[in-house]
């Protein structure tokens, strides 16, 4: 993992931390991430495992169901029960250029 300041790759632990993070259900789970400095620019990164996204509470699966919908956006009118008017070809004549 390069640094994003630098793109140095030399780091050197200084400590760790406790990361809270959200699933589906509501329940929270506790991590400990890894700081790392790097020796170049000293800039201070955090080592996350690839189910959490930056700066989010929640993770990513959950992110990801939110985001994509279970069914589709565009629903039948059957599956909806609306029931629609009878309509004419005739009802459209004021849409005729004459």
């Amino acid at each position: 993992m390069p640094c994003h300041r630098c793109s140095s790759g030399a780091f050197e632990v200084i400590g760790s931390r406790e990361r809270k993070v959200r699933k589906n259900a509501g329940q929270i789970e506790c991590y400990i991430t890894r700081r790392l400095r790097c020796l170049v620019c000293r800039k201070i990164h955090h080592e996350l495992p690839n189910f959490m996204i930056p700066y989010k509470r929640y993770d990513a699966r959950t992110i990801e169901e939110g985001i994509r919908p279970s069914e589709p956006l565009v629903l039948p009118l059957l599956k909806l029960n609306i029931e629609l008017p009878n309509i004419q070809e005739s009802d459209f004549n004021y849409l005729s250029q004459d």
